[in-house]
């Protein structure tokens, strides 16, 4: 066990103002100086043949590159909103006496407030900042600050030492709530990654869900992280060289009671210990963390301890010690990366210690006269110089016709093409619209990946269609029989066309469906008339049928569970309880999570083409906001539907504040929570206003929850009898 106890004098934090070589800029150096931008795929912006020479290029990267040895250091901390003092050293921490090239450091409940939930960025991450620049910028070597990412209360940033920095390009970060309803930022993750040399690294910190009995949550927390985290959709996590994972995992010791857990410890039998470790038994397993690596954990518990000392939770609650705080790591090579050290250090701050890594890695450089004379070979053999050049492209299609039967609302379904060029000349291919006048190549819920490109003689590639119907897509096809039908046309530069047939059809939902048309369905949604015009059937509900089925389970089995806005379920539990909505089966046969009900209800209300509260009442909404009288004039003034199942939703969120005695929830949380839901932003609105109106969205909510119960219901039921 390590421990890092020394006292320095004050000091003053040296800030990246005072220091201008210590915050990192990127580099603006050229394509030819830096030879691994001609081996990336194609981004666009290139020739179809400067493409294939780049993909050659990669294929055959062992003629010109070399390596070199690199270390890192990885380390994470809940501070437990806590902020370090003069007395606080971190150098072994950071282990700022080894010279590492690059650390790490990932931080969480650096603020929990009310106003990080909404800011997810704040003043708070400053503190901490100047610290860690205080110790990393006074080491031997010099160091500039790469990166950083807040997210309430997680925050990530990156060191790399300043002789490194020029070699350092494609720097992205990105950030993914889990937390209340799924999405808001006080659980979930933040990566940070970038080339360095011709080797990508990922950094992930993580705050994943909380509770001895919350494995199965967090175990989806990573699935959701490694599935959504995507770096504006250009870098997926797993398609890096080196990964890193750190963060307050939350995976706790389970069997065993809390004074078997402390007695072991103070015999040092970790070994044994592990054995009860919920990490240690999910990986085990394979389900989570795959392929992940964690070095040998000879070091006590980090959590929980009395803020301040060495001495385990001794409150009512006595919380069994745990190995929260954790650091795994892998590589696309196993051999590649060496973990040198994997340790605790008593700083006794918060009720966590932070644990910290140190690893050697092994990047890819390039020999700069090699790389050349490899392109001008792959140049040569490209340009076919026994070739006729009057011979045309030719093309081979695995199929051309593809059927998507039973597309659900929400989940993609990917086919596979497949390209052959059996001819002698280099065959560019591209999908093209049919139609002049149209850009896109195919209808909106098709993607097709790669959509054009270059195939040299004999090789095949393969191309994925995929279908997707979503928000944006399912209004138009909700009306309709759900046909999917498409013909998409390959064109072959200086060659013939080629078509594929595209088929299928869409499981109609309740789902991105207007509350016009829904209060017009009295059956199930998959049976209904298969008219563009609902309306002018005799059926006319007061609400949509499938929201007071989901409001109307809630009333009777979720008003006193705890964590209905906080915990997330696994997107499956969400398709079922849809799926038995559209279907016309009664929710009475559900036998999952209550959570998943209460997510279903946010996101059909999400996914309404017109909001609950019609994009043209939000800017009244906004501006009456500290003014109840002008709210319920404007709120009176809506549609029959959306003023009726805005007093539904209305009535059952004041249900939830009845019985907050049991589950926990307060008025200024639900009013955070359930904001968009109830007051959508328009589109294309700038992100400056939208951070305007975020309290004046919420202050909408608190006036009709407060409103007088009794008065908002009779005023609903003379609406309903009107309207019936």
């Amino acid at each position: 066990m390590k421990r890092s106890s020394s006292i320095r004098g004050s000091t003053s934090l040296r800030s990246p103002s005072m220091a201008p070589s210590t915050v990192f800029s990127p580099s603006t150096s050229s394509v030819m100086d830096d030879p691994w931008m001609l081996r990336v795929p194609d981004d666009g912006s290139i020739s179809w043949k400067e493409g294939q020479i780049r993909k050659q290029l990669k294929e055959r990267s062992s003629e010109y590159e070399q390596k070199r040895k690199l270390s890192v250091v990885v380390c994470t901390w809940n501070v437990n909103q806590k902020l370090p003092n003069a007395e606080t050293s971190m150098e072994e921490l950071l282990h700022l006496d080894l010279d590492p090239d690059i650390v790490a450091v990932g931080l969480q409940e650096i603020d929990m407030t009310a106003n990080a939930m909404i800011k997810q960025e704040t003043e708070a991450r400053e503190g901490w900042v100047q610290a860690l620049d205080n110790e990393i910028f006074g080491a031997k070597s010099k160091y500039v600050r790469l990166e950083e990412k807040q997210l309430v209360g997680m925050f990530l940033t990156v060191y790399v030492k300043e002789k490194l920095s020029g070699k350092v390009k494609d720097l992205k970060k990105d950030s993914l709530g889990l937390g209340a309803m799924g999405k808001m930022g006080n659980k979930g993750g933040i990566g940070i990654r970038f080339r360095l040399f011709q080797s990508t690294f990922l950094f992930v910190t993580s705050h994943l869900a909380p509770h001895m009995g919350g494995t199965l949550k967090r175990n989806q927390n990573f699935a959701d992280i490694i599935q959504q985290l995507n770096f504006n959709g250009q870098h997926k996590p797993d398609n890096h060289d080196y990964f890193f994972w750190c963060g307050d995992l939350n995976y706790r010791i389970e069997q065993l009671d809390y004074h078997t857990v402390c007695k072991m410890v103070k015999n040092k039998q970790y070994s044994k210990l592990k054995e009860y470790d919920q990490l240690h038994i999910e990986r085990m397993s394979g389900r989570v963390f795959f392929l992940f690596r964690e070095g040998d954990i000879n070091f006590a518990p980090t959590y929980k301890y009395d803020p301040g000392t060495l001495t385990f939770d001794t409150s009512e609650k006595q919380r069994t010690p745990s190995w929260t705080d954790r650091v795994l790591y892998k590589g696309r090579c196993r051999d590649k990366v060496i973990q040198r050290s994997y340790d605790r250090y008593e700083l006794l701050i918060s009720d966590h210690l932070p644990v910290s890594s140190l690893f050697d890695v092994e990047v890819t450089t390039v020999q700069d006269y090699k790389y050349r004379s490899c392109r001008e070979q792959i140049t040569r053999e490209l340009e076919g110089d026994d070739v006729n050049p009057t011979e045309r492209p030719r093309l081979e299609l695995s199929r051309d016709l593809f059927y998507f039967d039973n597309v659900s609302y929400g989940r993609a379904r990917t086919e596979i093409i497949e390209l052959t060029n059996p001819g002698r000349v280099v065959c560019e291919y591209q999908f093209v619209s049919f139609d002049a006048d149209q850009d896109d190549c195919s209808k909106p819920w098709m993607k097709i990946n790669p959509s054009q490109g270059l195939i040299i003689p004999g090789q095949t590639i393969q191309v994925s269609l995929t279908v997707m119907v979503d928000q944006s897509t399912a209004p138009s096809l909700n009306t309709t029989d759900g046909s999917l039908e498409d013909t998409l046309l390959i064109h072959l530069e200086n060659g013939a066309n080629f078509s594929v047939k595209i088929r299928g059809n869409f499981l109609r939902t309740s789902f991105a469906n207007s509350l016009r048309n829904l209060i017009h369905i009295y059956g199930p949604i998959r049976q209904a008339p298969q008219s563009e015009d609902l309306t002018k059937s005799s059926i006319k509900l007061p609400i949509p049928k499938e929201i007071y089925k989901l409001v109307d389970y809630l009333c009777k089995y979720g008003l006193r569970t705890p964590g209905l806005l906080v915990n997330s379920v696994p997107p499956s539990q969400v398709d079922i309880v849809r799926d038995m909505l559209d279907r016309g089966v009664s929710l009475s046969l559900y036998q999952g999570e209550v959570h998943a009900v209460f997510e279903c209800l946010v996101l059909l209300l999400e996914s309404l083409p017109q909001p609950l509260i019609p994009y043209k009442y939000y800017k009244a909404c906004i501006e009456h906001h500290l003014f109840p009288e002008k709210l319920v004039e404007t709120v009176n003034m809506m549609p029959a539907v959306h003023y009726n199942v805005f007093h539904y939703i209305m009535s059952f969120l004041r249900e939830l504040l009845a019985n907050s005695d049991a589950n926990e929830l307060t008025i200024d949380f639900l009013s955070f929570t359930c904001c968009n839901m109830i007051l959508r932003t328009p589109m294309n609105m700038p992100l400056e206003q939208q951070e305007r109106d975020k309290s004046a969205k919420i202050a909408f909510i608190k006036v009709f929850l407060k409103e007088d119960q009794e008065t908002m219901m009779n005023t609903l039921s003379k609406n309903l009898m009107r309207q019936t």
